[in-house]
């Protein structure tokens, strides 16, 4: 699954960020979020100071469109193991934070990458390459956290935003090279 996004992030007086948002669930039968849920970010920008939960456990290189260009971008991994009612959380923070123009990503290669850095960071939770297919994708939204203040201005645009599936043996640099623009 490839996620596709032209945007401009304007004006904000406040730590803010844009970023992809999914929820990945072990039982998706479930109401609201369950402890050992997964909530995965993808920071693309970040302004005003505004940083991720959790604390930096590595860096990792996916890759990634940017501005019609693919780049094999590094991003900052956060991890937290118990966040909020005890679902896991990850943040990928873009070290481009691209506060303009087009991003294209293989949303997959970001839950492979989770279910390595778990893996990695805390092994006891069970979540590896192989049980990451246990999970069910419940959302896959864009948006911006407004980390707020007492007087709030933010201004961005989306032009576009899309979904594109591809087949498994199509590799990631061709998907992102394929993405209609």
């Amino acid at each position: 699954v490839l996620a596709y996004l032209r945007y401009s992030f304007d004006r904000f007086n406040t730590a803010v960020n844009f970023a992809f948002d999914l929820w990945l669930k072990k039982n998706p039968a479930t109401a609201g979020v369950q402890p050992g849920d997964i909530e995965l970010m993808i920071w693309t920008f970040r302004g005003g100071g505004a940083g991720p939960g959790g604390y930096k456990v590595r860096d990792i290189t996916i890759p990634t469109l940017i501005n019609g260009s693919i780049v094999n971008m590094n991003w900052e991994v956060y991890f937290a193991a118990d966040w909020g009612n005890g679902w896991r959380y990850i943040a990928f923070v873009s070290s481009q934070n691209i506060r303009r123009g087009e991003v294209g990503i293989d949303l997959m290669a970001f839950i492979q990458a989770t279910a390595q850095v778990i893996n990695e960071v805390r092994p006891d939770l069970g979540i590896n390459p192989t049980t990451i297919g246990d999970f069910y994708v419940m959302t896959i939204e864009f948006g911006s956290e407004v980390f707020y203040t007492q007087y709030v201005d933010v201004d961005w645009t989306i032009y576009s935003y899309y979904l594109a599936l591809y087949p498994l043996s199509v590799d990631t640099q061709t998907a992102l090279q394929l993405l209609p623009r």
